[in-house]
C-alpha cells in the first residue's frame, strides 16, 4: 500500500493534508461540508478529488503512515512540524 499511498498524498498535497488533516479527518462532516473548509482558490474537481483521497488514507487507517511519509518529505518546515505534532497527538 505504500506506492498506492504515497500516490494519494501526491494528490492531496503533503502540506494540504497536513493543513487541513482535522477536517480531512472529520467522520462526522460530509465530503461537501469539507470542500467548503478547503481553500476557495481550488476548483470544485481538485477538491473532491482531495477529499476523495484523503478519506481513503483515514479509511484503510494509513494516517498515521501518511504523517511518518511528510515528516521525511522535503517540505516545507510548518508543515514536517505539524506532521509531527499530529504523529504525537495519535500515539
Amino acid at each position: 500500500m505504500s506506492a498506492d499511498l504515497i500516490r494519494l498524498l501526491n494528490s492531496i498535497g503533503k502540506s494540504v493534508f497536513v493543513e487541513y488533516y482535522e477536517v480531512f479527518s472529520n467522520k462526522s462532516m460530509s465530503n461537501e461540508e469539507k470542500i467548503l473548509k478547503l481553500p476557495k482558490e481550488r476548483k470544485i474537481t481538485g477538491s473532491r478529488t482531495m477529499i476523495t483521497c484523503a478519506n481513503r488514507i483515514f479509511e484503510y487507517g494509513l494516517e498515521k503512515e501518511a504523517l511518518k511519509i511528510i515528516v521525511n518529505s522535503r517540505i516545507e518546515q510548518e508543515s514536517i512540524d505539524k506532521a509531527r505534532y499530529l504523529l504525537r497527538e495519535l500515539s
